[in-house]
């Protein structure tokens, strides 16, 4: 019997949609679904792209970080696809982040079918292409 169980539950995908409505919850519910969304990786990004334009207030301080502005879904949503392509970068280097809120649906839309892996260095790539750029105009 749990044997089933366990099977069945290899076969059901989480309701990422939910996950993210979960964000503007309390602490620990928000926490859990952040968590649950950025191990989904790939998997959970339609669901995230879905929610960019969202802009539900999210109230629960956990997001806030260094800004006085209370965060949206979709600035979370966004920040959880950034994040698992380009990571964390210094403030000094951000500008030059691949991803932003404008571009992100049609740069991964360009991307289709890629592994994270390959997402990742192709960010890399875009990144130290806008840089060599930069660099050349001076």
């Amino acid at each position: 019997m749990y044997a089933v169980i366990a099977l069945a539950a290899l076969f059901v995908s989480p309701d990422y949609d939910a996950l993210i409505d979960n964000l503007a919850g309390d602490v620990k519910t928000a926490t859990e679904a952040h968590g649950t969304l950025s191990n989904a990786g790939i998997d959970a990004f339609p669901a995230l792209l879905g929610r960019i334009d969202d802009k539900t207030i999210i109230n629960n301080g956990l997001f806030q970080g260094e800004t006085l502005h209370k965060p949206t879904i979709g600035i979370v949503s966004f920040e959880i696809i950034q994040y698992q392509i380009e990571s964390g970068w210094p403030k000094a280097l951000r500008r030059y982040y691949a991803l932003n809120m404008q571009n992100v649906s049609s740069w991964l839309d360009k991307h289709k079918g890629r592994s994270i892996t390959q997402l990742r260095i192709r960010a890399v790539v875009d990144s130290l292409d806008a840089i060599t750029t930069e660099i050349e105009e001076q």
